[in-house]
């Protein structure tokens, strides 16, 4: 079963899935989010959510915040 991630949008919770070991790998890459999330086919902000999830949840090189 592939990981995905809980995002709130527009007043419910949508699940959808990214491979988010790729998304974790282009970001150590050093590469910018507006090229990271042209790869991925999302936009930056939403790229930006899911990074900010990840590392909110310890995800893969990410701190728990709790």
């Amino acid at each position: 079963m592939e990981p995905t991630v809980m995002l709130f949008y527009r007043e419910r919770w949508t699940k959808n899935k990214i491979d988010l070991l790729e998304l974790v790998t282009l970001r150590d890459s050093g590469l910018p989010l507006r090229v990271i999330a042209r790869q991925l086919g999302y936009n930056r902000a939403t790229v930006l959510r899911y990074l900010s999830q990840l590392k909110a949840q310890g995800g893969p090189h990410g701190k728990s915040n709790g």
